[in-house]
């Protein structure tokens, strides 16, 4: 099953209008980027220089698509920790590595407390060749849109490289190993439910940033392992678009795929509603055990079946068990009328879902260690914050499964994000007073956008699951090291910041952490001296 699938695409992007508002201004005075956020900048562009074998091995071939193939990915084992490689090899952490007299390969001493299990990821290759010169745009639009997206049942994107060579776009994204939602057919309510509040939460945050998705559909939705609990993740947006939400009718382009598009995109004439369409049907499928609400011996039957939204809870027999508040939740999806349709959020809070929707809560120990980790975090240095959020960006599913129990917890309105309102009622639950709730939620809140997203609540709770082990460390400063000197330099601060990042912010930023204006490996390691695991004498 590939992680991610290709469609023709006739479309060009749209530029959202830009504004400067006041979390625009207030990130200007703090030093950050008006254009890109700190976790936008976070997925590398890797340089002409720099080839993606110097850095992965594939390990085998997932799926293809009509435009791409895609394909599971390690980290090159000799470029494990990057520019601070070496350092670890001197410190014996890495169990493998190369001699420099003979280029042998030695096994090293490893310490008790480090592992260094695979991390996986998967590769999405676009073959430019293939590509008309007036899709290219597409394919960096999707990009583009990756980028600026942090959501638990949004797929990541890490990095980017383009071959010259070759013609060749390649995408360095999270690896999802459970397959699509035909995979787990037939599914209970419960089961349904739960799909169905995660993938509107994914499109209700989209939605708040003016982002239609346009090819929701179940191939589309991906199980990040094959877990029973396992999160999806919502993936390909090659055919995403950004909008003005004050315009209506704001597409004209039949792009998609036909089973699960919308009356009024067949028509050419629609708005981000076009999604929750798609999601009526996918929730339609997973309930009818893989049947679809329309069909036709023809694709002109099936579209006419569609314009007039004809489909019943008839066939298979199994609907007769489904209760009346999914089919109510299903129709209100289903309805030729757009404006009838429920906003994402709104579906989010059905009845349905919250009557069925399975909801994992997390243990009162996390909660008072998540407790402790705020606390702290609050009080650490800028710099160091920053550095946990690169960490955060980077950890996997396993890493952060408790974690993200917590979120769910403390976003009530399954946005995706939590304001100060609702973090705020969160936090009063774990006996924090509104003085301290301002502070912290200050200190989360990196890209100063007046909301805490997924990656900056992971980095304030780290801590809470455990000690950071040092070649997590080693990768976020490889990552922050951008042109690898061996060094975190001005320069690399003010590409990670943007440009209207102020020197008086980067001159704070590096003081916390060197003296000399620059911060070595070993500076670097000592601002999280005390969240590493003691060393085994």
């Amino acid at each position: 099953m590939g992680q991610q699938h290709s469609h023709r695409r006739r479309s060009l992007p749209v530029s959202r209008r830009s504004r400067l508002g006041s979390s625009e201004r207030s990130r200007e005075r703090e030093g950050l980027s008006r254009s890109k956020s700190v976790h936008e900048n976070l997925v590398r562009e890797r340089g002409k220089k720099v080839l993606i074998e110097d850095v992965y091995e594939v390990v085998g071939k997932i799926g293809h698509g009509a435009l791409c193939e895609v394909y599971k990915l390690q980290k090159n084992k000799e470029k494990i920790g990057g520019s601070s490689r070496p350092e670890l090899q001197r410190k014996k952490i890495l169990d493998f590595g190369r001699s420099l007299s003979d280029n042998k390969t030695v096994r090293l001493k490893k310490e008790k407390s480090f592992q260094l299990n695979p991390l996986y990821f998967a590769l999405k290759v676009i073959n430019l060749k293939r590509v008309k010169e007036d899709k290219i745009d597409q394919l960096k639009n999707e990009i583009k849109l990756l980028r600026t997206m942090d959501h638990m049942n949004i797929i990541n994107a890490y990095e980017t490289f383009q071959d010259k060579a070759s013609k060749k776009l390649m995408i360095v994204m999270e690896l999802c190993t459970g397959g699509d939602l035909y995979e787990r057919l037939p599914y209970s309510e419960e089961q349904a439910a739960t799909i169905a509040k995660q993938i509107l939460s994914a499109v209700s945050y989209m939605h708040q940033r003016n982002i239609i998705h346009r090819d929701i559909k179940m191939e589309n939705v991906l199980y990040e392992s094959n877990h029973p609990n396992a999160l999806i993740k919502l993936i390909d947006f090659g055919l995403s678009k950004e909008y003005d939400s004050s315009q209506k009718d704001l597409f004209s382009e039949r792009v998609g795929t036909l089973y699960s598009m919308s009356p009024e995109t067949m028509k050419g004439a629609y708005d981000a509603k076009a999604d929750l369409w798609s999601i009526g049907i996918c929730i339609y499928i997973l309930l009818a055990a893989g049947h679809k609400p329309f069909d036709g011996k023809d694709p002109k039957e099936l579209v006419q079946k569609v314009l007039k939204a004809d489909y019943n809870f008839e066939s298979p027999k199994s609907w007769d068990s489904i209760s009346s508040m999914a089919k109510t939740f299903i129709g209100s999806l289903l309805v030729v009328d757009p404006e009838k349709r429920p906003s994402a959020a709104k579906a989010c809070n059905h009845k349905w879902i919250r009557s069925f929707a399975v909801v994992e809560h997390a243990s009162d120990d996390l909660k008072k260690s998540v407790r402790k980790s705020l606390i702290r975090y609050a009080n650490f240095g800028s710099f160091r914050r920053l550095a946990l959020n690169v960490i955060a960006k980077r950890s996997t599913s396993d890493e952060i499964f408790q974690l993200r129990k917590v979120f769910q917890e403390f976003d009530t309105l399954n946005t995706g994000t939590l304001t100060l309102h609702v973090f705020e009622a969160a936090l009063l639950s774990l006996n924090f007073s509104r003085e301290e709730i301002a502070k912290i939620f200050k200190s989360l809140d990196v890209n100063r956008n007046d909301a805490v997203n997924f990656t900056e609540f992971l980095a304030a709770c780290l801590e809470a699951q455990g000690d950071l082990a040092e070649y997590r460390i080693a990768e976020a400063f490889d990552l922050l090291d951008f042109d690898d000197t061996g060094y975190i330099t001005r320069d690399n601060l003010r590409k990670l910041l943007g440009d209207y990042s102020s020197e008086k912010y980067i001159d704070r930023l590096l003081a916390e952490a060197s003296s000399n204006g620059k911060i070595s490996y070993k500076e670097f390691l000592n601002v999280f001296a005390d969240q590493m695991p003691r060393r085994q004498s």
